[in-house]
């Protein structure tokens, strides 16, 4: 009892120091702190309110400043994420006028996002009962796309997609991520920010921003502790909100973190979206390797590149392969795939983004060098494209 209360009271005196530091940046309204307990480490997150006069190297001036708060271990900054107006910038389209949500039940808006428009996908001239096939788009107008896909779980791709992420951010790049796992949305965790709430407005959510990139995911929506207990439609309705529903800023890249499988969410998303290629994910185990084998095989039914294989979790430090050999050159030359890196089991390597103290790792700096260097390198896109 004694203990809980010191932290409580030390926990009061960090808030209160936070606090202030926030009201000499003139960001205090409006903003939210937690604190909380990681492995022994007091951490904090903030959300700032929405302001447009913050943005980019304020903002991580700010957060460096906020970690240099004796007690604390560590500061996760978010914002909500805005759309600069500057010279060149791509312009995102204007957000539709806003439509009463009781409209829309069911898989037709399962996110519940107040003032969502009803799609309308009927081709001009045609029967209003019949529906087209959807266009493909680029979520947010982004300059390139790029889906990690793994086709089993447990290797890795979550980390491999928010690690790419940075490294392009890194490099300079404006970058989004979007979480299209819809039972097991993995960035809240991965980037320390659970229980924080983006905001809604005008029918469209607007992504956080925190480490120098724009995050969406499902599990920024709902209770962390909620069992989403759905059926093939609501999960493609689930998706396609995520993908269009939001309101990203101005990005260079987004990262799409799908989920494992071949299902439904990735579907609505190879259906809808203009995809500039996919990296796959597989550790070399057998398992994993057959179900990469399926992923593969699935962005190519699609016209989707492939730019190459990410084979994580591969090596121990003294050089042996715990899960097996893998690929060899041969069978990634059947299926079309070049072996992009090879990542070892490595607790660096792992260690969740969202608690980095450093630049991204030179492997992950490698990766992104080389996804650049594929898409340069690839024919015309096809025209289903």
């Amino acid at each position: 009892m004694l203990n809980r209360l010191k932290d409580a009271a030390r926990h009061a005196k960090i808030e209160q120091k936070l606090k202030q530091r926030l009201a000499a940046a003139n960001v205090a309204d409006g903003a939210s702190i937690t604190l909380r307990k990681v492995a022994d480490q007091l951490r904090a997150t903030v959300l700032l309110a929405e302001n447009p006069t913050i943005g980019g190297a304020s903002v991580k001036a700010l957060e460096a400043d906020l970690a240099t708060i004796d007690g604390l271990d560590g500061v996760t900054l978010v914002t909500t994420a805005h759309n600069p107006n500057g010279s060149g910038a791509r312009s995102a389209p204007p957000p539709e006028p806003a439509t009463d949500a009781r409209i829309r039940r069911g898989h037709d808006n399962p996110l519940a996002i107040p003032g969502a428009k009803p799609e309308s996908n009927t081709h001009p001239g045609a029967a209003p009962t019949l529906k087209a096939r959807p266009q493909k788009q680029r979520p947010g107008n982004a300059g390139k796309i790029i889906a990690v896909a793994s086709g089993k779980g447990g290797v890795g791709k979550s980390t491999v997609s928010a690690k790419l992420a940075l490294a392009l951010a890194a490099q300079g790049a404006r970058v989004g991520l979007l979480d299209l796992d819809i039972y097991g949305p993995s960035l809240p965790v991965l980037f320390d920010l659970e229980g924080v709430r983006p905001k809604v407005a005008d029918g469209m959510v607007h992504p956080l921003e925190t480490a120098g990139i724009s995050l969406m995911s499902i599990g920024f929506l709902v209770g962390e502790e909620q069992a989403l207990a759905w059926r093939g439609p609501m999960v493609m309705g689930a998706a396609k909100q995520l993908l269009y529903e939001v309101r990203w800023p101005e990005l260079d890249w987004i990262i799409i973190d799908t989920p494992p499988g071949t299902g439904d969410a990735h579907l609505t998303l190879l259906q809808r979206t203009r995809i500039d290629g996919a990296v796959l994910v597989s550790t070399p185990s057998p398992l994993a390797i057959a179900d990469v084998k399926r992923g593969a095989a699935l962005f190519k039914k699609m016209d989707v590149p492939l730019l190459g294989l990410v084979e994580n979790m591969a090596t121990l430090p003294d050089g042996s392969r715990p899960f097996g050999n893998g690929l060899d050159e041969a069978a990634l030359t059947s299926l079309a795939l070049n072996r992009l890196v090879s990542l070892p089991l490595d607790p660096g390597l792992a260690a969740a983004p969202g608690r980095a103290t450093s630049a991204p790792a030179e492997a992950f700096l490698t990766l992104a060098d080389k996804v650049k260097s594929a898409l340069t390198h690839l024919d015309p896109a096809p025209t289903s494209q």
